[in-house]
């Protein structure tokens, strides 16, 4: 894909989220010697066994296959990330001790290492590792990966890493968190065979995968890292991470014990967590729908014409099924963009209300009286979701089938196939920014079809010139497009739900993401 530039972007300004600032740009270096997990307090005594949960498993515990936000737990307790996302949504050193933009074109950004630290395997981490983790991990085949698409990082001195953007990238710190896990470290090891990394782990951080008590697909076991920086934040000899799926079953292990954390509650199961005496923490995280890889028509013809895709806009009632399957946790949504994001419009939601009436006449009009069918993918989290999606549709006469996913790579493996032309998926993206290069552009990960849209491309790359005063306004532009031409299909922003034991302490959820890191729990007593 070519991307012009006519001129300089200057000082570009792109809210990520709520509350986030960028701390450090036009030159400016953020310093601090004082460790993050330190800053928040180290446990009197060390636990023994940490045991949380996930709804799936990971895709592989390759760091360049990886997802973003909660999927990443499988992966952060065993490689530090540069910086870390704080509770109020500031950035804090990890494994960097000093960052910043250089210039003002926001396409250089200097990162300082921590002195004397060491991989889990005994080997210095160095800029050179480094640099070649990142440019490793951005060739990955993970949706996280995306966001470093552009980025080449070098070693610039032997304790410091400059990143060049091929364009601005003002939103580079949350890229050296953990929430994207792309500084999440691979040691020089790991990288030499990369097959290895699937089943092992290669980081600097506070645990180390034990294959001989992992159980692929199941449970993965984690044993404290001997060698790690800031021993002070290992808060247990073991961590445990289980895939449960079924909901009620997480919650029974949380009441007897089995379980001290569950990072994918649902509104269903709320009030039971809350009855058996468990904290539950719920915070805006991601957005959902029926996503379209194929809104050109190239496999399904009737996709290719904008009154069909506006149709399936018209058919679908989002208030309805907000409120049978999300409850309060959920939100109608009709822009693939979360309400506190600066660029969110509260007008394109006045778009598209339930009108299956205009969607019958939509059909007719595009010459498809009698319907059409297509098919759509995903994993048991948004089966339900699909599944009432589907009857909204069949009563304009379009029929969706559905083909369900046992993990997130066998649905990624689905998408890249050309077996399915649409897909559901929650999408943690920070802002318009990541979630267009993501999934809108040409290659991006999620467009495995490579359809794109010239005036969404041309209106993101005008969007990355935007002086700081017209960023949020360039940005909306980008969004009217893709809700205008119905390149996609959101129905609801969903809150993340966890259910915390009382038997733990440490936790906090940030504040901009709804993302924790499994490293600042640590137990109660």
């Amino acid at each position: 894909m070519t991307r012009r530039f006519s001129k300089p972007a200057g000082r570009l300004a792109i809210v990520v989220a709520a509350g986030l600032a960028l701390s450090a740009c036009g030159g400016t270096i953020t310093a601090s010697s004082q460790p993050a997990s330190s800053a928040a307090g180290a446990s009197p005594s060390q636990g023994d066994t940490l045991t949380l949960a996930f709804n799936s498993p990971p895709p592989s515990l390759n760091p360049s296959a990886s997802g973003y936000n909660i999927p990443n737990v499988y992966l952060t307790v065993a490689y530090d990330s540069m910086l870390t996302w704080a509770q109020d949504g500031s950035f804090q050193p990890n494994l960097a001790t000093k960052w910043g933009y250089v210039g003002s074109d926001y396409k250089h950004f200097q990162l300082t290492l921590r002195p004397n630290v060491k991989f889990a395997d005994g080997e210095p981490l160095t800029a050179d590792a480094v640099a070649a983790s990142i440019n490793y991990f951005k060739k990955g085949t993970g949706s996280a990966a995306s966001g470093y698409r552009d980025i080449t990082a070098s070693a610039t001195g032997p304790l410091q890493v400059t990143l060049t953007s091929a364009v601005p990238n003002p939103s580079m710190e949350p890229l050296m968190t953990a929430f994207y896990d792309g500084t999440g470290v691979i040691a020089p090891k790991g990288l030499a065979d990369p097959n290895q990394l699937g089943t092992q782990t290669f980081g600097a951080g506070p645990y180390v995968l034990d294959p001989n008590q992992t159980v692929a697909n199941d449970h993965y076991t984690y044993t404290a890292n001997p060698n790690y920086w800031n021993p002070s934040a290992i808060h247990y000899k073991t961590v445990i991470i289980k895939a449960i799926n079924n909901v009620t079953s997480a919650v029974q292990a949380m009441r007897t014990g089995q379980l001290d954390a569950y990072f994918s509650g649902d509104n269903a199961n709320a009030a039971s967590a809350k009855s058996a005496g468990l904290t539950v923490d719920s915070g805006l995280s991601y957005w959902d729908g029926l996503q379209l890889l194929d809104p050109q028509g190239k496999i399904v013809h009737a996709l290719g014409d904008l009154r069909v895709r506006q149709a399936l806009e018209y058919a679908i009632n989002r208030p309805a099924i907000v409120k049978a399957i999300y409850g309060d946790f959920g939100h109608p949504l009709v822009q693939p963009a979360l309400p506190n994001w600066a660029e969110y419009d509260p007008a394109l939601e006045k778009q598209y209300s339930y009108n299956p009436t205009k969607a019958k006449q939509l059909l007719a009009a595009a010459g498809f009286p009698n319907g059409f069918s297509f098919s759509a993918t995903s994993t048991a989290v948004n089966a339900k979701m699909l599944q009432a999606v589907g009857g909204d549709l069949a009563n304009v006469g379009v029929t969706l089938d559905y083909v369900p996913a046992a993990s997130i790579a066998a649905q990624s493996q689905n998408m890249a196939a050309g077996k399915v032309t649409a897909f559901g998926l929650p999408e943690s993206h920070l802002n318009t920014y990541f979630m267009v290069n993501g999934q809108f552009l040409e290659n991006s990960q999620r467009n495995p079809l490579n359809e794109t849209d010239p005036q969404v491309t041309d209106l993101y790359n005008q969007a990355l010139q935007a002086q700081a005063s017209g960023a949020t306004a360039a940005w909306q532009k980008v969004l009217t497009r893709l809700v205008d031409n119905a390149w996609t299909i959101p129905v609801v922003a969903v809150d993340s739900i966890f259910y915390i034991s009382p038997k733990i302490t440490g936790y906090q959820s940030n504040k901009s993401t709804h993302f924790v890191d499994p490293a600042q729990l640590r137990p109660a007593s």
